[in-house]
């Protein structure tokens, strides 16, 4: 018998995608599931749509959560989670999903014991549901399907946050007996990185590298506004900080990690400087920028590095403003 999956779908005000969303989910080559849509009081057709999906389907029900704080109502999944079939998702409204994600994620978890959860990559898509490309793995996921605590930390403090929150599915049983949630309060918008974070400390992850999830990143996703509107460091680097205070690991270890913590931060900066500059405020001086050693240890530091001095460089013309405007209408035309 297969095992009973439940689809948590997170909602919020995306009238125009979760019908694709949800019928995505309902054309799976796996059938032992049920849908449970979390909508955070959205204002638009959410619901309307969300309704007429559940009067069709006994597969789908609708829960309005209390708090329209939009993702507070993870918290409110994982609450839940006793209700929940052997294996749960926190899937996203604006997203779409392969046919066999299902499949391929309940084998894995059942041949994988330990695991506490499975992820997989991405294609992108955009505002019409197009393909753009592929998101950007670390080199180590292309051989790489167990993830441990210290690979963990190793990867985020190289690459930033590597994994696709909205492909992951947890083992149930974990959840109901150890209740670990997001904690906005302390990480803010990084949430979801320091949720995997304290998740590694009680097993291990797994990642499928396979493009099963469909990830938009269009203009009004959430993901997409904070990084264009961004005027200061982002969330991220409460999280890195916090395993550097918080991790026993001898002080040449910190001190690596602690380089290349400074690297991010440096195409973190030239980003906000970039923003910061067409809001007309003044711009954060970029000290970081004299971290030359990380930026020739791979093509991908290198191309960071490089764009971040020719930043620093164009910042300093005149009529930066108008030039970066016209840069964007360009950018976003194609």
């Amino acid at each position: 018998m297969e095992n009973k999956v439940t689809i948590c779908i997170q909602s919020y005000n995306h009238e125009k995608y979760i019908e694709k969303c949800i019928q995505s989910l309902l054309n799976q080559n796996y059938r032992n599931f049920n849908i449970i849509v979390f909508d955070d009081c959205s204002n638009d057709r959410s619901v309307e749509i969300i309704n007429k999906f559940q009067k069709k389907s006994s597969k789908i029900k609708l829960i309005i959560t209390k708090t329209p704080l939009n993702q507070t109502n993870f918290n409110e999944i994982i609450l839940r989670s006793n209700e929940f079939g052997d294996y749960f998702t926190i899937f996203h409204s604006d997203d779409m999903y392969q046919e066999n994600i299902l499949n391929e994620q309940v084998k894995y978890m059942n041949k994988n014991k330990e695991i506490l959860a499975v992820g997989t990559s991405a294609w992108l898509i955009n505002d019409i549901s197009n393909k753009v490309g592929k998101v950007k793995l670390p080199n180590e996921l292309k051989t790489l399907s167990i993830i441990d605590k210290k690979k963990f930390i190793d990867l985020i403090f190289k690459y930033g946050f590597f994994l696709m929150t909205p492909s992951f599915m947890y083992r149930t049983s974990f959840f109901i007996n150890k209740k670990l949630f997001y904690n906005y309060s302390k990480f803010g918008w990084a949430a979801d990185v320091g949720f995997f974070y304290k998740l590694l400390e009680y097993g291990k992850i797994g990642f499928i590298n396979k493009e099963l999830l469909n990830y938009r990143i269009s203009d009004v996703s959430t993901s997409q506004i904070l990084k264009n509107t961004k005027v200061s460091k982002g969330d991220l680097f409460k999280v890195l900080e916090y395993c550097l205070k918080n991790e026993n690991i001898d002080q040449i270890k910190k001190y690596k990690l602690k380089k290349k913590m400074d690297f991010l931060l440096m195409h973190e900066i030239t980003i906000c400087n970039i923003n910061r500059a067409i809001k007309d405020l003044t711009l954060i001086d970029n000290k970081y920028i004299s971290n030359i050693i990380e930026g020739f240890k791979n093509l991908n530091n290198f191309k960071k590095l490089f764009f971040s001095v020719l930043i620093k460089i164009f910042l300093n013309f005149p009529y930066r403003k108008k030039i970066l405007i016209e840069i964007l209408k360009i950018k976003n035309k194609k």
